[in-house]
């Protein structure tokens, strides 16, 4: 058998606001901490992403900038002196590179001589062909950029062991010199560029782990300010749970325990501090103790009450038999009956061998909502489910007399049938009073305005 522990045991002796408190702390904890830090991660990392993007476009810019101007303008007024303009002017003295392999060139300077970010040109044409496509991100950047001219294509990913920006951003023949020289260089793939077409991509790679340094020190401290909210809200609702639990659920313990003594009033609010200290401080173990003491005193007076119930029931059976042999006596005047029908307290319906209504009394009319002249010479099956009705009637009529009288009522229930639609179980008792060839069925239900809804 395993033991208890110690803490387990704890727990258990502490009061209902003490329970909830200890119940809702991982969980509110966890959750609002799980919420800040996944929420708030994402947010930053989506800032860090625009952030770098934007800088990326930035550099993109200012290289291809360069590129347009040298091409543009320095290139004409060289070509004008009769100097020489291509990609081997390292092996001719006074030659000038042209303007891609001055973009090239710049773009390697810039990747040996930086360390937050590095650029470079590519094309799936390359004269170089240590400048073409090489790997995934740079074949659907360019694919997308076939597509969208006007847009760029950016992703983080995992270069050297970083995480890393890479943005790759459409070149465009916008110079007629870039065009001829590509169409024809010995080395080019593609000899049909035209100007504006897309020729190739700028990527610029700018690694990000610095920014996320920030990004995790911040949310450090979001999750200290989590936490710190976390305790402040546990303390309300411990705060709450005390006041609008711990302290009623106390109050009504006592009061249920005086009561069962038989003391009279509430309990002194001046009781000495430690009074109640042998008892359990969870309110709720006290209050079901309590309670299955009560329990006991219900079931012994609810015997009292079954016993009182059914001499009632015996007494109402006896007015209700004395009702019927009256009614019986005094229906050889009409007038006299309907006169008894409405003088009494009690629903009454009186019906005709063929089961239409002759009189019906006040406090009858009003539990079905009907009027007098709304229920006059109609049949009973307007107050009554046929069903029921033709049921007790067959049962009644076999129960009966040689002379066709029922000498004891028959206690049925019936489903009644109110205007309003609404249907209902009441107890009634049934019997044929009058003589033969003069019969009439006579209906009293006791209990007609408390009913109960039907099933």
């Amino acid at each position: 058998m395993l033991m208890p522990l110690p803490g387990l045991q704890w727990v258990r002796e502490r009061s209902v606001g003490t329970k909830l408190v200890i119940l809702l702390l991982p969980i509110i904890a966890g959750f609002v901490l799980a919420l800040e830090w996944y929420f708030a991660w994402h947010r930053d990392m989506a800032r860090v992403e625009e952030s770098v993007r934007q800088q990326a476009q930035m550099v993109a810019t200012q290289i291809m900038a360069d590129r347009t101007y040298y091409a543009t303008v320095v290139i004409p007024l060289i070509a004008q002196n009769g100097v020489a303009v291509t990609d081997r002017y390292h092996d001719m003295p006074g030659a000038v590179p042209l303007p891609v392999t001055f973009l090239r060139e710049v773009s390697e300077a810039i990747r040996d001589s930086q360390k937050h970010y590095t650029a470079a040109l590519l094309s799936p044409w390359p004269i170089n062909k240590n400048q073409g496509l090489r790997d995934p991100f740079q074949q659907e950047s360019f694919a997308y950029l076939s597509q969208h001219r006007d847009g760029v294509f950016s992703r983080i990913e995992v270069v050297n062991g970083q995480r890393t920006l890479r943005f790759m951003k459409g070149d465009f023949a916008s110079a007629q010199v870039c065009v001829d020289c590509h169409n024809a260089h010995p080395d080019s793939p593609k000899h049909d560029f035209q100007l504006n077409d897309l020729m190739g991509g700028m990527e610029i790679q700018i690694p990000i782990e610095s920014w996320l340094i920030k990004v995790r020190r911040d949310e450090g401290m979001l999750l200290m300010w989590g936490a710190g909210i976390c305790i402040l809200l546990v303390g309300v609702i411990w705060y709450g749970v005390h006041r609008i639990v711990t302290k009623p659920l106390g109050v009504l313990t006592r009061l249920m325990k005086t009561l069962l003594t038989g003391s009279t009033g509430l309990p002194s609010s001046t009781e000495p501090h430690g009074a109640r200290g042998s008892e359990s401080r969870d309110e709720v173990k006290s209050l079901w103790k309590a309670f299955a003491e009560m329990e006991q005193i219900i079931k012994r007076q609810h015997g009292e009450l079954q016993w009182t119930n059914v001499k009632l029931k015996e007494q109402v059976a006896e007015r209700t038999a004395l009702l019927q042999r009256t009614l019986h006596a005094w229906l050889k005047t009409e007038q006299s009956a309907r006169g008894l029908i409405q003088a009494s307290p009690m629903p009454i319906i009186l019906t005709q061998p063929d089961g239409r209504i002759e009189a019906i009394n006040e406090p009858a009319l009003q539990g079905f909502e009907y009027d007098a002249v709304a229920v006059a010479g109609k049949p009973i099956t307007l107050l009554i489910a046929e069903p029921d009705w033709l049921r007790v009637v067959a049962q009644l009529r076999q129960e009966a007399d040689p002379q066709g009288t029922s000498g004891k009522p028959l206690a049925v229930q019936l489903q009644g049938l109110r205007k309003s639609g609404r249907r209902f179980l009441v107890q009634a008792a049934l019997s044929i009073i009058g003589q033969t060839g003069d019969q009439r069925l006579l209906i009293t239900m006791p209990d007609l305005n408390d009913i109960r809804p039907s099933a």
